[in-house]
């Protein structure tokens, strides 16, 4: 097992609680109209969405069928721009970047149950907590809201071809990344390091409130005769995390516009696809080893994709 039983059941049950609120919060983004038509003999049901937050989360307008271009793009040109700042020794606008990044994507999520001033207000606040008054509990539980609103910006934009899409190429680069220019671990370390890590971090042993003892993510080391003691976590990258959310907010998209489900009924039914995205990564936690670094969306996407195959034979 990578982690110890723990802090690895943290994670998936971070990642699974992400998953079930964003459906959540996107099922209530979503209003949805339907209407009969004849069209010569035949009588046809016309389903369409619009969304609490159309006038309030600005989106891009850009075709379903190629939204992933988009999405790939700023993917990579981030990346870049991260890994410019780093070698740069500009790291330390990471800080402020990622406080604007928080704020935005906490406020996209909070914008669909209150108004939009509101809502950034809020997301400030979040950011600020994140940022600023950093701990296990608030940085892993404002990361719920982030990728929810993530998802509430972009599965608007997106169909079920332009999400597999995503997910094929994002899986072959996490690959890329980890295991042959490994740049993705050099981001990992970077971000730990700063304690600003964009994803879940559950540390091995939480340190106590009387501990004596400074505690670093750095190895075993002295400074100023004092030991620095090194303290494990266990991390989850926020892509692991968001885009089988955007998978997930596609497919119940799909069962309301094309199956012609209640929102109920497609919520209840989408939650299949993030059980099975679940197990698929708690068994890669459990199979990989210690002290190695593994690419998660392999088997997340796999974990989609058979989610998917399993609502589509019960739909």
């Amino acid at each position: 097992m990578k982690h110890p039983l723990t802090a690895t059941l943290i994670l998936i049950v971070l990642f699974f609680l992400t998953q079930v609120t964003g459906l959540y919060i996107l099922n209530e983004d979503m209003q949805v109209t339907q209407t009969v038509e004849i069209r010569g003999n035949e009588t046809v049901t016309v389903t369409t969405i619009n969304h609490t937050t159309d006038e309030a989360v600005p989106r891009p307008e850009v075709e379903a069928n190629t939204s992933y271009i988009y999405i790939v793009i700023a993917v990579f040109v981030g990346t870049l721009l991260i890994l410019l700042l780093i070698k740069t020794g500009l790291g330390w606008l990471w800080k402020y970047w990622f406080f604007i990044a928080v704020a935005m994507a906490s406020s996209f999520a909070l914008t669909v149950f209150m108004q939009r001033a509101i809502a950034i207000a809020l997301g400030i606040v979040v950011a600020w907590l994140k940022v600023y008054k950093n701990n296990p509990l608030t940085h892993n539980l404002s990361e719920v809201l982030i990728y929810t609103g993530i998802a509430v910006l972009f599965v608007p934009l997106m169909n079920l071809f332009s999400v597999s899409m995503l997910l094929l190429i994002i899986a072959v680069y996490d690959m890329y990344a980890v295991w042959k220019s490994k740049h993705m671990i050099d981001l990992a370390q970077f971000q730990t390091k700063s304690k600003l890590f964009a994803g879940f971090s559950v540390p091995y042993h939480l340190p106590s409130s009387q501990a004596k003892v400074p505690i670093s993510l750095k190895k075993t080391e002295k400074t100023s005769g004092q030991k620095v003691v090194s303290q494990k976590v266990a991390i989850l990258g926020g892509g692991d995390v968001a885009f089988p959310l955007l998978f997930s907010g596609v497919v119940m998209q799909q069962l309301i516009l094309i199956k012609h489900l209640t929102k109920i009924a497609a919520y209840a039914t989408t939650l299949i696809v993030p059980i099975v995205v679940t197990a698929a990564l708690l068994t890669l936690l459990i199979y990989a080893k210690k002290d190695k670094f593994y690419p998660a969306m392999p088997a997340v996407a796999i974990g989609c994709f058979i989610g998917y195959g399993i609502v589509w034979l019960i739909v």
